[in-house]
């Protein structure tokens, strides 16, 4: 916000003295003062207008704005549903108005360029709806090395059941897990699955949280199908939420008094390599012509130095 410089406020009372203002009429004649109180008059237009626009997103932070109709993976929020309106505006309040989930919100927006991508073509191939990018975002805030109370891994936090079942490797030093490639492959071979038992998005991504099982005993004892009317974990009824609200920000951040910074994206290729002798991430990184810390901060499924003999997706830089 602007402020009246006090240079210009010392002069003003230097030559128009008291009762000098828009009203004073004391000489037809310009003079010094005139002048000023003209430049002092503009700059308290400024400042109008600055407290104007400060007061718009002081609104927008306290009162967040939701859209007549909302869906997520093509399917409608039921808003006219007081507590399901009431629990949205609620997460959205808490992503707009804390300012710890707003720095998240902005380094979510600065990430997203280098995994939306990725997961956006994976789900058009498959045929899934595009707005499964967003549950990396609330499950790991895109983190390849984010792990659980419950000892989830990587970016789809993958419990080590749920990792075999879709077949990803985890030894002593290489956890698939952490590739974010194979696990965004794995998630959405998951998350297709479990669609075709509930037929129904909220209930399909409930479940991918709170685990099949539960969502479908939870439907079983309380006689519902809808996820916005199911008594469930405490987490799990936050979740959807969670994803709907990160949606909302995410594509209209103007709305919300964010700004779109894109970090710099990294170019680079997925390789498959062989490696027929045991080796170490640093010798990988040296046959690559790649620095040692780069080859790691893109291949984190390498939990420790040493690599194994076996066959290998690998991410390079594109130089």
């Amino acid at each position: 916000m602007r402020t009246v410089p006090k240079r210009l406020l010392l002069l003003a009372a230097l030559w128009c003295g008291p009762g000098c203002g828009p009203s004073d009429a004391r000489d037809s004649t310009a003079t010094p003062s005139d002048s000023i109180s003209t430049l002092l008059q503009q700059e308290l237009e400024r400042v109008r207008v600055d407290l104007q626009d400060l007061s718009v997103q002081f609104e927008l932070l306290n009162y967040p704005y939701v859209p007549d109709t909302v869906r997520f993976c093509l399917e409608r929020v039921p808003l006219e549903e007081w507590w399901v309106a009431q629990r949205l505006e609620e997460t959205l309040a808490s992503f707009t108005r804390v300012r710890a989930n707003r720095q998240r919100i902005d380094a979510y927006l600065r990430e997203a360029p280098f995994y939306f991508p990725y997961i956006d073509s994976m789900t058009a191939a498959r045929g899934l709806p595009r707005d499964l990018r967003y549950i990396p975002v609330v499950e790991s805030e895109f983190r390849s090395t984010a792990r659980s109370r419950a000892k989830a891994v990587g970016m789809w936090q993958f419990i080590r059941s749920a990792g075999r079942r879709e077949r990803l490797t985890m030894s002593a030093h290489v956890d698939e897990r952490r590739d974010f490639e194979r696990s965004t492959d794995a998630a959405l071979q998951k998350l297709a699955r479990e669609h075709g038992r509930f037929g129904d998005w909220f209930l399909t991504v409930a479940a991918y949280n709170a685990g099949v099982n539960r969502i479908g005993g939870a439907m079983e004892r309380q006689g519902d199908s809808s996820y916005f009317n199911l008594i469930l974990p405490a987490e799990t009824m936050d979740y959807v939420y969670k994803l709907i609200a990160v949606k909302l920000i995410m594509e209209h951040p103007e709305r919300y008094a964010f700004s779109r910074r894109g970090a710099r994206v990294i170019e680079f290729e997925v390789v498959r390599h062989s490696v027929k002798r045991a080796t170490t991430v640093t010798a990988l990184a040296r046959s690559f012509g790649v620095p040692a810390l780069e080859f790691k901060l893109l291949n984190p499924q390498f939990v420790t130095d040493a690599v194994p003999p076996g066959t290998y997706q690998l991410k390079v830089p594109r130089r």
